[in-house]
């Protein structure tokens, strides 16, 4: 087993197949694991709570940039408002579920730069 620059951790548990879990904890190369007979792996994605606040601070910046009608701009404001409590309880699934809210509000913008921007920066956190 070649494991480099991470950390991973060998699950109890099974998958629905039977199989060992092994979760890549980011930042691992999985280079050589030999024989994987009866094992997946599945890789998680730490969140960085400094790059989502820092996205939602940009966001509440520009939200009027992003030309929304009244009832849209109140939704996402009361998104931004959600998330800020969620990333000081480093609550993840809330997170991703806000986010994903807030993804779904710029797609429907269409040819707006800002809007652009956000999808962007919420793919890379969201991976």
């Amino acid at each position: 087993m070649n494991i480099k620059n991470g950390t991973f951790s060998v699950s109890d548990d099974k998958d629905k197949a039977g199989n060992t879990i092994i979760y890549n904890n980011g930042g691992t190369n999985l280079n050589n694991f030999g024989s994987m007979e009866n094992t997946s792996i599945q890789t998680t994605q730490i969140m960085d709570f400094e790059k989502i606040s820092d996205l939602i601070d940009q966001i509440s910046q520009n939200i009027k940039a992003l030309h929304l009608p009244e009832a849209q701009e109140n939704g996402l404001s009361s998104n931004i408002s959600e998330i800020k409590d969620m990333i000081a309880q480093k609550d993840e699934s809330g997170i991703r579920k806000v986010l994903q809210k807030i993804d779904g509000i710029c797609q429907n913008i269409t040819g707006n730069v800002v809007a652009a921007g956000i999808i962007a920066q919420i793919a890379s956190i969201l991976g």
